[in-house]
């Protein structure tokens, strides 16, 4: 089952890799990856149907830069020896791996919609619940295991730094990249349903509650106890939102 999905990463997905021979170098290999990581890119983006200047397409551009800068790869470089340049697969690495993360969850989203129409499960619930849960596992045991092994300052610090940087980025780079799009666009904030007036309020809450638990009452030493109480206020948050996504609790909105 794995070897078609590392197939298709081992063709898109350049890796260096200093412990290995070479840093991980293979000369055609990574000039495929030059050739088509950018388009692959392009068109994992929805690029495909942007025109400059409304007449030359953006995917023919990407393609035409590809193919020279294969061409730069394969003439300055060695079967047997990195280039130079070579940290520079890192980064290309680096940007088709997001779009990969992108192109999965994507397809997690839909599937999820897809069980929700089929077993006519509200899909509230849903994002609520099995979808917030595919999102955040990733962080989870990465952060779980960074404080198993000795370094807890470290998965604290991502607990809440992971979600901060998803929301700035996420909503930051969409705005701009709406307006950039569409000079005149205006985004509308319409008021808030029940459960996002709930979603709301549980975050601001949970953030003061941890704020001033941790910095005024434990002086920065946490325990199991305020692990205890952060579960509980997730519990009670996921019951009240399933609540309200069912019509049992309104928003004083």
């Amino acid at each position: 089952m794995k070897i078609p999905v590392l197939f298709l990463l081992l063709l898109t997905v350049p890796i260096v890799d200093y412990e290995d021979d070479y840093n991980g170098w293979n000369k055609w290999l990574n000039i495929w990856h030059v050739f088509v990581s950018p388009v692959f890119i392009t068109f994992a983006a929805k690029g495909y149907d942007v025109n400059l200047n409304d007449v030359f397409p953006l995917w023919c551009l990407v393609l035409i830069i590809s193919t020279i800068l294969a061409i730069v790869v394969a003439l300055t470089s060695k079967p047997y020896q990195p280039p130079v340049y070579y940290s520079l697969f890192a980064y290309l690495g680096f940007a088709v791996s997001i779009v990969w993360i992108y192109i999965v969850a994507n397809e997690i989203v839909n599937v999820l919609q897809t069980t929700g129409v089929v077993f006519n499960i509200n899909t509230g619930i849903l994002g609520l619940t099995l979808l917030a849960w595919a999102n955040s596992i990733g962080d989870f045991v990465s952060d779980f295991t960074m404080a198993k092994q000795g370094f807890p300052r470290m998965g604290v610090s991502a607990c809440f730094g992971g979600p901060l940087l998803n929301l700035l980025l996420g909503f930051g780079i969409g705005t701009i990249y709406k307006c950039f799009k569409s000079p005149d666009y205006v985004m509308k904030l319409n008021t808030l349903s029940s459960v996002e007036f709930i979603c709301a309020v549980f975050l601001m809450g949970s953030l003061v509650f941890s704020l001033v638990l941790v910095t005024i009452v434990l002086r920065f030493r946490v325990g199991r106890a305020y692990g205890f109480c952060l579960l509980c206020i997730y519990v009670t948050f996921v019951v009240v939102a399933i609540l309200a996504e069912v019509g049992k609790i309104q928003s004083p909105l």
